[in-house]
């Protein structure tokens, strides 16, 4: 089965590195994938400010694959390219909003990885798990592994945008109350759901917004037409912030990386 090391480095056209040659079949210690005869492998010997010793697949394994010697040893995969999507034909940029919200909404061919640094020179890319499906994929966040359900998240940025159209509704029968005029909004600052960051803070994610609790109190939408909010998983609610965008912040494919 192919590894995110593997995808990363044949996106990117790195090449696999290594000091000898194995000599019989066997697993990768850092990503866990299959090691034939003849590959390129190098010793688990790691740098003093490694820090990741517990989320190696087999620590006590004899090599690690070409591949992932490779992504340890390029500093460009903990700098330019440690946010990214990486599929086996090309990557992506993942750090922007709008092609963050590009890639969730029209996930890539399987396989592929989808990595995001939180730290500094953190190591995302070896980490991640591969997606086999666009109806369910993954998002390394940093430390988190972030578990997308399409369709439920897809149903979100639908509940998503009759909330804001709602909201203007509540805001135009204020204005004609009051004969004054309806005051504007930034859509896309309407957000239905507490939100995180690229840095993978999770305080409250996914809890229901003042605004929106104001809806369903003053009957404008119903607990009924928020239940595909009710439905995500803390992952989907830290996608649906992203994903949610529109107008002059609308998804946007990236270009290649080169």
């Amino acid at each position: 089965m192919v590894t995110s090391s593997e995808l990363a480095c044949i996106s990117t056209n790195t090449k696999p590195i290594g000091t000898r040659k194995a000599t019989a079949n066997g697993h990768c210690g850092v990503c866990g994938g299959a090691i034939r005869a003849g590959d390129l492998v190098d010793d688990m010997v790691f740098g003093a400010s490694f820090s990741n010793h517990n989320e190696l697949a087999d620590e006590m394994a004899d090599d690690k694959c070409g591949y992932c010697a490779a992504i340890l040893s390029n500093t460009k995969f903990i700098l330019n390219f440690s946010t990214c999507v990486y599929t086996k034909k090309e990557a992506f940029p993942f750090g922007k909003k709008i092609n963050r919200a590009w890639f969730l909404i029209n996930p890539p061919t399987p396989p592929f990885a989808i990595t995001v640094q939180a730290t500094k020179s953190q190591h995302v890319v070896w980490r991640a798990p591969v997606s086999l499906s666009k109806e369910v994929f993954y998002v390394q966040l940093g430390d988190n592994t972030l578990k997308i359900r399409h369709k439920f998240l897809m149903n979100a940025i639908n509940t998503t945008t009759l909330l804001r159209d709602a909201y203007e509704k509540q805001l135009e029968d204020i204005a004609f109350k009051t004969k004054k005029k309806a005051k504007k909004t930034d859509r896309n600052k309407l957000r239905p759901l507490n939100y995180g960051e690229m840095k993978g803070q999770m305080l409250k994610l996914g809890q229901l917004q003042y605004w929106v609790k104001k809806l369903i109190k003053e009957g404008y939408v119903t607990e009924k037409d928020i239940a595909s909010l009710k439905a995500l998983n803390w992952g989907e609610a830290w996608a649906l912030d992203t994903a949610s965008t529109e107008g002059n912040a609308a998804p946007e494919k990236p270009d290649t990386l080169k």
